[in-house]
């Protein structure tokens, strides 16, 4: 599957966010590589999770700091970006609330990751924006 961030117009866009996802983590002290994930399946606290780039993060539903507020909750569950930690042995799930445009994003531990799948490969991307 070719790279995207949800809710970015154009694939320079998605760029954008999501090289300014890895800033801001960078920021925080969570450095990144380079690495492309669209899924990733992992078992957390007896709960197995399959979360996918521009799918819902269902254990998130429960914490109540992301309850605040009026406005449409969806993007606050909502999954942008699934980054490969450079400094520890972790995945960081990001969405509109946890690691994209606020607070700590959601860790994933290597040994509990069941499945990992990344987008296609980045020549590949670059070479079909080209066209």
């Amino acid at each position: 599957m070719k790279f995207f961030v949800p809710a970015a117009r154009d694939p320079a866009m998605a760029e954008q966010a999501w090289e300014a996802t890895r800033r801001f983590l960078a920021d925080q002290g969570c450095p990144t590589t380079r690495r492309r994930i669209r899924r990733l399946a992992f078992g957390h606290d007896g709960e197995d999770f399959d979360l996918v780039v521009g799918g819902i993060h269902p254990g998130l539903e429960f914490e109540s700091f992301l309850d605040a507020g009026g406005e449409d909750q969806v993007w606050r569950y909502l999954v942008f970006v699934i980054l490969e930690s450079s400094g520890r042995p972790c995945y960081y799930v990001c969405t509109g609330a946890r690691g994209v445009l606020q607070g700590f994003p959601w860790l994933v531990g290597f040994p509990s990751v069941t499945l990992i799948e990344d987008f296609e490969p980045r020549s590949r991307y670059a070479d079909a924006c080209r066209d």
